[in-house]
C-alpha cells in the first residue's frame, strides 16, 4: 500500500549530494533538498553508527568507502538498496531496486 514504506537516508548520502553539487557533477540546491527531505515523513535520516563502521572490513567487494558503508547501513537494517551503482548491484552483497 502507497506511502507505508520508510525510507532510511545515511547522513553519508547528504555528504556525497553536497560534494556532487561542489563539484559540478550535479545541479541542485542543497538546502532545499534537506528541507524537503526533513519535511516528509517517509524518510529518516540516519547516523553514521559504530556498528556500521565495524561491518566495513567483511565489504571488500565493495571498494568506494562511501558506497560501502551504505551497503553496510543497509545490510544491518536488512533493507533494499535504491541505486543504480554497478559495482554495488553487480556485487550481489545486497537486494538493489532502480
Amino acid at each position: 500500500m502507497a506511502g507505508q514504506a520508510t525510507i532510511i537516508l545515511p547522513v553519508i548520502v547528504l555528504a556525497e549530494i553536497i560534494f556532487a553539487v561542489e563539484r559540478g557533477r550535479v545541479r541542485a540546491d542543497v538546502r532545499k533538498i534537506i528541507r524537503r527531505i526533513r519535511s516528509l515523513r517517509y524518510f529518516r535520516v540516519v547516523p553514521l553508527r559504530l556498528t556500521t563502521i565495524l561491518r566495513l572490513q567483511t565489504l571488500t567487494e565493495i571498494p568506494e568507502m562511501h558506497d560501502r558503508i551504505i551497503v553496510a547501513e543497509t545490510l544491518l537494517r536488512k533493507g533494499t538498496l535504491i541505486t543504480r551503482d554497478a559495482t554495488i548491484t553487480t556485487s550481489g552483497v545486497v537486494p538493489t531496486v532502480w
